[in-house]
């Protein structure tokens, strides 16, 4: 895939908007103030949608077995775009030996016991990804690690019709957010993000649904 995006020293990017937000007098639709976002003035994310022309997802539900004792992790991939013989990962899910701690039921994992652990596409525009089975816990100080990718999405972050440095700067509020039920407020989860290679991740120490946004 290739990518627009100008990139610039992460403290330069922050020049480049302020100037833009002090010519203008009210945002273009769909852009949210600088300001608010680093206030906490919105509680909803926005999120990411899949750039036009992106490749569709391989399989949309991926399931593997995780075994205490033992490291296991499972891809998500897009399909390989037409004349390429790569393919773009989505997700990637790592269960470490010693993640695994209750079952949904509440009751322990044993060393050796194995629990199936499936990963589905919700959202395909959005990206959003649900794990189940669903009350599954892993160990706080040994939690599992969740990656996502959004190399796929639109990178026209701040939705102003062109890719240039003020995106760079709203790409860097970008993070991993959760949601518990399909009716439950979204929470930002710590994340890690690695803008170089549209990578976010984040330590997981209970099951639900999760999609990269701002």
């Amino acid at each position: 895939m290739i990518n627009l995006r100008s990139r610039l020293p992460r403290w330069l990017a922050p020049l480049a908007i302020l100037g833009a937000l002090a010519c203008a007098t009210e945002s273009p639709t769909g852009v949210r103030p600088m300001e608010a976002l680093r206030s906490g003035g919105y509680s909803d994310p926005v999120f990411l949608e899949t750039a036009a022309g992106a490749p569709t997802i391989a399989s949309s539900s991926v399931s593997f077995w995780a075994v205490k004792g033992q490291d296991r992790e499972a891809f998500i991939w897009y399909n390989a775009e037409p004349g390429e013989a790569d393919s773009t990962k989505l997700v990637r899910f790592r269960v470490t030996k010693k993640s695994l701690c209750k079952r949904p039921d509440g009751s322990n994992i044993a060393n050796g016991d194995s629990l199936q652990i499936t990963m589905t596409v919700v959202d395909p525009v959005r990206q959003q990804v649900k794990f189940e089975p669903a009350g599954l816990l892993f160990c706080s100080g040994k939690p599992a690690k969740l990656t996502m990718w959004y190399e796929q999405a639109d990178h026209d972050f701040d939705n102003d019709g062109d890719i240039d440095a003020a995106d760079a700067t709203w790409e860097s509020f970008l993070s991993i957010w959760k949601q518990e039920t399909p009716w439950s407020p979204w929470e930002k989860v710590t994340t890690v993000l690695q803008d170089d290679n549209d990578e976010a991740q984040a330590d997981i120490t209970g099951f639900t649904s999760y999609l990269v946004a701002y």
